[in-house]
């Protein structure tokens, strides 16, 4: 793994996040509270693995980011609350949890274990 510097993260995520609420305050106001510590340590329980260490802290500043919605009579290109690279949202951990049952349930079925 690489040097985890979280200062920095956090440093800079407040700079993106107060850029966000200059430029696309509805972008912003899509940013969910943040994860409760119990739900964090309920998601490494249910991975079986901790969190890297970035994205826990990213979780403990928003819990992801609202389903978006596009307004009606809206020029956006994308909804808001997509603002990510090619439209993506931040992932809530209800959003991780739901798609680790997805690929657990895809590849119970459909991999061969030699494979992997």
């Amino acid at each position: 793994m690489t040097q985890i510097d979280l200062p920095a993260f956090e440093r800079e995520w407040l700079r993106f996040a107060s850029w966000l609420c200059s430029n696309s305050p509805a972008d912003h106001a899509m940013l969910r509270r943040p994860a409760e510590r119990e739900r964090l340590i309920e998601l490494e329980s249910r991975l079986g693995f901790d969190l890297h260490p970035e994205l826990k802290a990213l979780l403990q500043q928003h819990d992801g980011a609202a389903e978006p919605v596009a307004a009606p009579g809206s020029r956006r290109r994308l909804p808001a609350g997509a603002f990510l690279p090619l439209g993506h949202r931040l992932s809530s951990v209800d959003d991780i949890v739901m798609m680790y049952d997805v690929l657990v349930d895809v590849g119970k079925d459909n991999i061969d274990a030699d494979l992997w």
